[in-house]
């Protein structure tokens, strides 16, 4: 699945890892040596012999909680049906 603007524009600085996991997903590349960031890596090509369309966007943990993200989805500004609306997830105890 890939990353959409909406999902993007649900992350805040602070959440959990757990929190993002659940707006994001679980990332699909983990890299040993960089353990605190996630990469989202997405590939599509539109139609036959049109060239694929590489995307990346990737989160910044700092201390178990997200410090920053960056990529090529930006997030999508919300609307009047609420539909960007923050989740709260409370972190297991």
């Amino acid at each position: 699945m890939a990353i959409t603007g909406e999902m993007v524009g649900r992350l805040k600085v602070g959440m959990t890892a757990e929190q993002v996991k659940f707006v994001l997903g679980t990332p699909l590349l983990s890299d040993p040596f960089h353990a605190n960031r996630w990469d989202y890596p997405y590939e599509f090509r539109p139609s036959r012999g049109r060239e694929i369309e590489r995307k990346v966007f990737s989160v910044y943990f700092k201390d178990g909680k997200l410090e920053r993200w960056d990529g090529d989805i930006q997030p999508e500004p919300p609307n009047e049906e609420g539909r960007n609306r923050l989740i709260e997830i409370e972190p297991r105890k």
